[in-house]
């Protein structure tokens, strides 16, 4: 390892950094969305500007649309999980042999 690379700060990826970070981010990027769309709809921007706005609006869009959809990956793997568990519960209490039970 060089020098350079040791005294580097070490920088975190959007889905190392902590959840409340994320969520703040998220927070900031639709809440300057919201601003873009109000201004773009009031048409009284210069056009320059508002392909400028446009643009920038574009980004923050992406950038929420994947936040949205590694939450909702989160959330699918979590019921999946969830249903899973209930499944294997449901399959032992079924099987279990009504002979060796404790309550029976």
């Amino acid at each position: 390892m060089t020098k350079d690379a040791k005294t580097a700060p070490k920088t975190r990826s959007a889905t190392q950094r902590p959840r409340k970070a994320r969520q703040a981010d998220f927070e900031k990027a639709l809440a300057q969305l919201e601003k873009i769309i109000t201004a773009l709809e009031k048409g009284n921007l210069p056009l320059e500007e508002a392909v400028k706005r446009f643009e920038e609006g574009m980004a923050l869009l992406k950038d929420c649309r994947k936040t949205l959809d590694q939450a909702e990956q989160k959330v699918r793997i979590l019921v999946e999980k969830k249903q899973e568990f209930q499944t294997e519960n449901w399959i032992e209490d079924f099987t279990e042999d009504p002979e060796n039970r404790e309550d029976g």
